[in-house]
Formats: C-alpha cells, structure tokens, sequence
C-alpha cells in the first residue's frame, strides 16, 4: 500500500505518491525525481528556508532521527530534513 502526501510548495499544491523506492529519501529529492524541485540553496543543510513546504495531509519522519510529523491543519517543514514514510 502507497500513502501519499498532500503539499503546498511555491508552485502550488502538489499530490505525492510514495512507495517502497522512495524508503530513505529526503522529501526534497523525492520532490526533485517527481519533477518538482525544490529552491535547496544552502545544499540541504537545512540552513535557509528555500525548499519550505506546507504539508496538508500524510506523514513525514525526521531525516536525522525517529521523529514522526503530521499535518495538523497545514504545517511548514523543510523538505532537506524530512522524509516520506512508505507504507
């Protein structure tokens, strides 16, 4: 089973599949491979706000730890430091 996300970039609104293969990426490159880059000028150190995203509907999980983020109404998070959950 696939849960998807449900974002808000700079561009607009934006449905995410996620699957199996995508297990460990960051949301910002998993963006990058579905055509829909991300501003990451500070090499996704997490230092700026350039690949800011709202998240309006699924789960994302810290890049560097266990932390578990959900949408509550819609939440800003930067795309380098998290990553989808495969389901």
């Amino acid at each position: 089973m696939n849960r998807g996300l449900q974002l808000t970039t700079s561009a607009g609104g934006v449905e995410v599949p996620v699957g199996p293969e995508d297990e460990g990426l960051s949301l910002a490159d998993l963006l990058s491979r579905r055509a829909q880059p991300l501003n990451t000028r500070c090499g996704g150190r997490g230092l700026c706000n350039g690949c800011e995203i709202h998240l309006e509907r699924g789960e994302l999980r810290e890049l560097h730890g266990d932390g578990t983020l959900t949408a509550q109404g819609s939440r800003a998070v930067r795309a380098c430091q998290v990553r989808a959950i495969a389901g």
